[in-house]
């Protein structure tokens, strides 16, 4: 463990010397630190941008890498960018999630809001899949639907959450 976090201190320093102000240029840090653990490092840098975290539970990793005077906002990008991790601002707080996932999650609420925006009320089915993996259902469903409808699939209880106008499934 020892050398695990080679800039641990200095950080800590920066945060103790650091007060966020209106106007004031954001804080660099200077990080060098090798198998440290993604998730300690990601709450590092939110402590010191003074941002709320919530990390995912799919945010895992090692992370081994080198960054002197970057400001924080700059390193927590390329830190989420190369573990293939995105981030969300919700309220005050910032979520990291896989990329794929959130980018997933962004459409879902695109296609809603564009439903709404037509006039016709989304009607949402939960439905249980007996006899088919429900991850694979689902994109079949998204390629046979498109943006009609959006779909997603919990296959700890294989099943798949369905979201659309009624006249989506009509003719179909």
């Amino acid at each position: 463990m020892p050398g695990r976090f080679i800039a641990t201190l200095v950080l800590l320093g920066l945060l103790g010397l650091w007060l966020p102000a209106w106007g004031e240029a954001p804080p660099t840090v200077s990080l060098d630190v090798q198998d440290a653990d993604l998730r300690d490092v990601l709450r590092l840098l939110a402590t010191v941008g003074g941002v709320s975290l919530v990390l995912g539970p799919e945010v895992k990793g090692k992370v081994t890498t080198r960054l002197v005077d970057v400001s924080w906002q700059q390193a927590f990008d390329a830190l989420l960018r190369v573990h293939g991790l995105a981030w969300e601002r919700q309220g005050d707080v910032v979520v990291v999630l896989p990329a794929e996932k959130l980018l997933r999650a962004r459409q879902q609420q695109l296609a809603l809001q564009r439903l709404q925006q037509q006039g016709e009320a989304a009607v949402t089915r939960v439905i249980a899949v007996k006899y088919r993996d429900a991850t694979e259902l689902q994109r079949l469903l998204e390629a046979h639907f498109g943006a009609c409808a959006t779909f997603s699939a919990d296959p700890r209880t294989n099943t798949l959450l369905v979201t659309g106008p009624p006249s989506c499934w009509q003719g179909r």
